[in-house]
């Protein structure tokens, strides 16, 4: 008799073509991940700096890492907090549990914050739109706001993929620097999408 071999399902991504790191992922039934860009330091500097630290890991490398061999929410953001990055970067994390959101700005070395989704005014939700949450976004880029508004529209009762991406369209949080967007949960693996974004000018 051969032995029964069974396939599971240890993480979901969205990539490129030929591109092996990874900016958006899920592990089911453990935490979901998304990468925003932040812009802090010289990036010439934050460059030559990353070719000494031996340690430091590129973003999409550890993201992948941490798909792969990390089980649930904290142990997660316990990796992601802590690994030298090559460059700062935002963090998004979600859990499956109530409360688990998190959004890690990340210095190269070090945490510059670790923002928990009950530290929020808004209780039920988190959200990253590539600018310092204890800062106010500049007035020509403030999807935060936009953000903010289309979810308290739409409200936490009334939530579903369909209502999540309506928000994730609302004009500002959809702009022109926007190439993809993705829906994950990790308690339910199979809402897992992502579509390719162009703004109609």
């Amino acid at each position: 008799m051969l032995p029964c071999v069974v396939f599971q399902t240890v993480y979901s991504a969205v990539t490129y073509v030929g591109y092996i790191g990874i900016l958006t992922g899920q592990r089911p039934n453990g935490f979901t991940i998304t990468v925003d860009e932040r812009e802090e330091g010289v990036r010439v500097f934050n460059g030559l700096v990353a070719l000494i630290d031996r340690k430091a890991s590129p973003v999409s490398f550890l993201t992948r890492e941490v798909l792969q061999d990390q089980n649930d929410f904290e142990s997660a953001v316990k990796v992601l907090t802590n690994r030298d990055l090559i460059a700062p970067v935002y963090l998004i994390v979600g859990g499956v549990n109530p409360g688990e959101g998190v959004v890690i700005t990340r210095n190269r070395l070090v945490p510059s914050d670790v923002w928990r989704m009950n530290q929020t005014d808004y209780k039920w939700f988190i959200l990253e739109t590539n600018y310092d949450h204890w800062n106010t976004p500049p007035p020509s880029d403030d999807r935060r706001d936009a953000a903010i508004k289309a979810l308290n529209i739409i409200g936490q009762d009334n939530i579903s993929p369909k209502t999540l991406y309506q928000a994730l369209s609302t004009n500002l949080v959809l702009n022109n620097g926007t190439i993809y967007t993705a829906l994950a949960s990790a308690r339910h693996p199979d809402m897992f999408s992502a579509w390719i974004r162009q703004v109609e000018k």
